[in-house]
């Protein structure tokens, strides 16, 4: 009960602690995050530095206990305060991937990744079922966020089945996420097939050129053949 007092009197009055409630969250706590979680309706974008701190939770070295508390705090932020929903979900959506050359997610353990992708696919659910009107706000962010060609065969196939596991409780945005996987996977196997085309035409020139090469060898020993002969002559 203390905590939650001390975190109300930070947001409403603008107490001198509120250094200490923004070191807190970014050490994980995840008492200080239930209490904020409490206490989510108080939080306003003017909030900075807590808001950025919210925002960069350590979701691959925190334990599932702090996991937990983060998913609360993050449904009830954006269940009261609609200007959340899109940097929320670009968080969530983030980290069901290696998004933004985060390698380091691809190298946690199976488990610790399917943990934390379980409480990632919780708190999706819970804001979508809250908030009836977030799939549009979701949608667009799991277009920009789907893997480029060049990315990983690995990242690509953990983004597809996160988006495959998101239209099991979000049944009405199925049809364009499966929409979605169509035209991705269709354009890779276009620029697959082109990569193959340009690299069979780049060998194809080559070995041209080495023909034409040997072509002009030949022609210019024939002529040092031509010249020698003359010279005998003479």
């Amino acid at each position: 009960q203390s905590r939650i007092e001390f975190v109300e009197k930070v947001l409403k009055k603008g107490d001198s602690q509120y250094d200490k409630l923004v070191e807190e969250i970014k050490g994980g706590n995840f008492e200080w995050l239930l209490a904020l979680a409490k206490t989510a309706s108080l939080i306003r974008p003017t909030h900075r530095s807590l808001s950025k701190a919210i925002l960069g939770f350590n979701w691959q070295r925190s334990d599932d206990a702090a996991r937990v508390a983060c998913s609360q705090l993050l449904t009830n932020l954006a269940t009261v305060h609609a200007e959340y929903l899109r940097p929320i979900f670009l968080m969530l959506v983030r980290h069901l991937n290696a998004q933004g050359g985060d390698e380091a997610l691809l190298d946690l353990d199976t488990k610790v990744l399917e943990a934390m992708h379980e409480v990632l696919h919780a708190t999706i659910s819970k804001i979508l079922r809250l908030r009836p009107t977030a799939g549009p706000v979701l949608m667009p962010i799991l277009i920009r966020l789907f893997p480029q060609y060049e990315d990983s065969v690995i990242q690509q196939r953990l983004y597809v089945k996160n988006l495959l596991r998101i239209t099991e409780y979000a049944p009405h945005l199925r049809d364009k996420i499966l929409l979605l996987l169509i035209e991705r996977l269709v354009a890779l196997d276009v620029s697959a097939y082109s990569c193959y085309d340009n690299k069979t035409a780049a060998n194809d020139m080559t070995s041209h050129m080495d023909v034409q090469d040997n072509h002009d060898s030949s022609g210019n020993d024939d002529d040092d053949d031509d010249q020698h002969q003359q010279q005998q002559q003479q």
